[in-house]
């Protein structure tokens, strides 16, 4: 009788992750701008191509990652703006993985990665993750944070 493969279900796994990883993507594409939607965002981009607080840019806070985001990506030979929605597109996608694992303990592995992609199929998560703002990627870093921490409190048998 063969052995089975311990590796089988990561395996299997994996591959759901990947599919509905660019299922997300897809959507987040489908839904990039064409231009600026907000002021805050043309502040933004303003402040990655031309760093001058005396003349507002960019306005405060300043976001100085932000800002060193949209400086790269104008070394790559995009516009600050397209760099700055790219990457906010690219923290939308990767916030599936932090969300699933906090709802680790309280959910299957199934049922915590449909509430993950329900949670990223809301209209604000969605029209807000290809803006050029920093509203998904903050969200981004909070989720992780949470995680790296052991997570949200949610379960009190823990």
């Amino acid at each position: 009788m063969p052995r089975p493969d311990p590796v089988a279900p990561w395996r299997a796994d994996a591959v759901k992750a990947a599919a509905l990883l660019l299922v997300v993507l897809a959507s987040r594409l489908a839904a990039l701008p064409a231009s600026i939607w907000e002021q805050d965002e043309a502040w933004l981009a303003l402040g990655a191509v031309r760093f001058d607080p005396a003349a507002q840019l960019p306005q405060p806070p300043w976001s100085p990652l932000w800002l060193a985001v949209g400086r790269i990506g104008q070394l790559l030979g995009l516009e600050a703006t397209r760099a700055l929605q790219l990457a906010s597109l690219a923290c939308g996608v990767a916030l599936l993985l932090p969300l699933a694992a906090l709802w680790e303990g309280l959910l299957n592995r199934g049922r915590r990665t449909l509430a993950a992609a329900l949670f990223l199929a809301t209209p604000a998560a969605w029209l807000s993750a290809g803006r050029a703002l920093t509203e998904t990627p903050a969200t981004l870093a909070l989720a992780a944070m949470c995680v790296a921490i052991g997570g949200v409190p949610l379960n009190p048998r823990k």
